[in-house]
């Protein structure tokens, strides 16, 4: 799998046992207290890129993406503290901007794809929010997940 980010992704092999990810604007400085845990205990390459500030493309972005090239799989990120409907549309351009093979940021498709919206507050698993999920299952080929920021941590493996 070839990735081309350019100097959006963070670093060329991210070998940490911890990575966290925050909330930044265009100067890499903290917006809210958001942040999202990657746990590498098995130090397995992870490609990680900046998607908001840095990516070139039209529409709402999400904050992050962190590809695991073992599985070939991508996990965009985008940490909010409220508003759940504008993080949404941010994963799914991102998402749809990304997967596009005509944007050339990859050469082939990800074998996975999940998309993680941290809230403070999650909402209830009622039939609108399964109806959401499902949805975007079928437009976008990516699981949809909210999680508290306490909950905002992912172990590769």
């Amino acid at each position: 799998m070839k990735y081309n980010f350019g100097d959006c992704r963070k670093k060329d092999k991210e070998k940490n046992k911890t990575v966290v990810l925050f909330d930044e604007d265009s100067k890499g400085k903290y917006k809210s207290k958001s942040k999202f845990r990657i746990i590498n205990n098995k130090l397995i390459t992870i490609y990680i890129v900046k998607i908001d500030h840095c990516l070139e493309f039209q529409g709402q972005k999400c904050d992050w993406l962190f590809i695991v090239e073992k599985n070939n799989t991508a996990y965009f990120i985008e940490l909010k503290s409220k508003k759940r409907d504008d993080g949404v549309k941010q994963l799914a351009n991102s998402v749809f901007q990304v997967k596009n093979l005509q944007n050339e940021y990859i050469t082939e498709k990800f074998d996975s794809i999940l998309s993680y919206l941290v809230l403070h507050n999650v909402p209830r698993n009622d039939t609108k929010t399964a109806n959401l999920k499902k949805s975007f299952k079928k437009q976008y080929n990516s699981e949809l997940r909210f999680v508290e920021p306490k909950n905002a941590v992912i172990e590769v493996s």
